[in-house]
């Protein structure tokens, strides 16, 4: 008996290659791949620069100095959340389901995060002035007001866009200013590299950025008045964004302000530089994995407002994408940390291997609680989601404090056990709220890869570097092979949405 002919069965080879320039062709004009593709190449761009920049500022500033400067970059950004209310996902979320109604939104934003930061100003100098280990001169005090302020406008004008859908405008704006402080960089001559002077170029180019975005958000109308009758936009901003901004609170409790602690407990700033450094380096990875739930989050929230069978299937793919991803980057990172923080940053930083090694598997941990708390968001369950950061916090706040007592090494072991230790409640109870749960072996399954992966490069992590690159290809093969099908098809899955 012949064996049927592809023909035969309405199938042919050359019609599927033919078909391959059109499948391209729809994957690329898909809005989820293009925002997230413009979002991602560019976090990574300008995460790799900002690592590449900061290696010259590291080995001339050496460790004090460069941990006074991490310490300020902190501050910057743990004050310009609290300047900001939590209003970021209520903004995105409004102006998706109001477009028209995104100027109204963006004055009544950017006037109470600018009255937000007069006291935010009194906070910086009392706790300066009575609390604080490290004391700011006047310059390093105005410097840090300014970018704080800058900072928060930045951010509500990347929000609009964002709610627009528009990732791109922003991720270029980014882009193209982060070339423009590598290069300011790279030319400063070595006896201008001070704390005060690279901080001052931060702010001063984190304003002309902030100014940039403006005047073409205005342009594309995003923060132009357009009153549409049909469209009426009733938001109470404190109200809505409350929720929002005890989760941002609890959350720099757990990210941010541990380094505040290092600042109390340890006995120099030299701590902060090894755990800046470290973070500096997993950076990339973070970025990947919360810009794509960045460009998910406003499409998750239609998708569960339209059809909640496919919100189901759409959030257990990229569930699965997720933890694929972010294990495959975290193993690879930490095999190879020691080699890599040595080429970069020099002996003087030897100590951030061992912090980047935990950090890194951290990380892969966070991102599944960020994970959760977009769905939250997206299926407007934001106030379970605040009790959810608040029991976080309160695990998390005494691992993280007694590990600060241990240096920046003993912090790194704090954040790894608090998020273990709350990732147990967070999918029980958002599985309570979930129309159909993700099935606990896809969830059991998926950490059976993260502690197998992490197990590996344990006991590989002090192996010559000639054998540690056959172990990351013979656990690259293995995992591939075994995990090809899920990749696909959850792949094709977040395509369609």
């Amino acid at each position: 008996m012949n064996a049927p002919k592809y023909s035969e069965s309405g199938f042919s080879m050359s019609q599927y290659i033919g078909n391959i320039p059109a499948m391209l062709k729809r994957i690329a004009s898909n809005r989820i791949i293009n925002n997230f593709s413009a979002l991602t190449i560019s976090s990574i761009l300008v995460q790799g620069l900002t690592i590449f920049s900061s290696i010259k500022i590291a080995r001339n500033l050496l460790t004090d100095d460069f941990g006074l400067f991490s310490y300020l970059l902190t501050l910057s950004y743990i004050y310009s959340i609290f300047g900001g209310l939590g209003m970021r996902q209520v903004i995105i979320r409004t102006v998706a389901v109001h477009p028209h109604q995104s100027g109204l939104l963006f004055r009544k934003s950017f006037l109470l995060r600018t009255l937000m930061f007069l006291p935010l100003v009194a906070g910086i100098l009392v706790y300066n002035s009575f609390f604080s280990k490290i004391k700011l001169d006047e310059v390093s005090l105005i410097l840090l007001g300014a970018n704080i302020l800058f900072l928060s406008i930045w951010d509500t004008l990347e929000s609009i866009n964002f709610g627009h859908q528009n990732m791109k405008t922003p991720s270029i704006i980014q882009l193209v200013f982060t070339i423009v402080w590598v290069m300011l960089i790279l030319l400063l001559p070595v006896q201008y590299i001070q704390v005060n002077i690279v901080l001052g170029l931060t702010v001063l180019l984190q304003v002309f950025k902030t100014i940039t975005l403006y005047i073409i958000s205005h342009k594309k109308k995003f923060i132009s008045f357009i009153s549409d009758q049909n469209e009426k936009l009733n938001i109470n901003l404190i109200r809505e964004s409350a929720s929002f901004f005890l989760l941002s609170v609890f959350t720099l409790i757990t990210t941010q302000i541990p380094v505040v602690y290092l600042e109390q407990n340890s006995t120099d700033t030299e701590e902060i530089a090894f755990y800046n450094i470290a973070l500096r380096i997993i950076s990339p990875v973070q970025m990947l994995l919360l810009t794509f739930m960045n460009v998910l989050y406003p499409v998750i929230s239609r998708i569960f407002a339209n059809d909640t069978r496919r919100f189901s299937l759409s959030i257990k793919n990229v569930f699965i994408l997720l933890l694929l991803l972010g294990n495959a980057g975290g193993f690879v990172l930490s095999l190879f940390s020691k080699e890599i923080i040595f080429l970069m940053y020099g002996d003087a930083y030897a100590k951030s291997a061992k912090v980047f090694n935990i950090q890194i598997w951290y990380t892969i941990l966070y991102s599944i609680l960020c994970y959760i708390g977009m769905i939250l968001s997206a299926i407007n369950k934001q106030v379970m989601l605040a009790k959810l950061s608040f029991a976080y916090a309160l695990i998390a706040t005494p691992c993280l404090f007694i590990g600060s007592h241990y240096g920046s090494v003993g912090l790194s072991a704090g954040f790894l056990l608090s998020a273990l230790l709350n990732l147990t409640y967070h999918f029980y109870f958002m599985q309570k709220v979930l129309p159909e749960e993700i099935r606990w072996k896809v969830i059991l399954a998926g950490f059976g890869f993260f502690f197998t992966l992490m197990t590996i490069s344990y006991f590989s992590h002090d192996l010559q570097f000639f054998y540690k690159i056959p172990v990351c290809l013979a656990t690259a093969g293995i995992l591939i092979y075994f995990l090809r099908s899920q990749i696909m098809s959850s792949i094709r899955e977040i395509s369609r949405s």
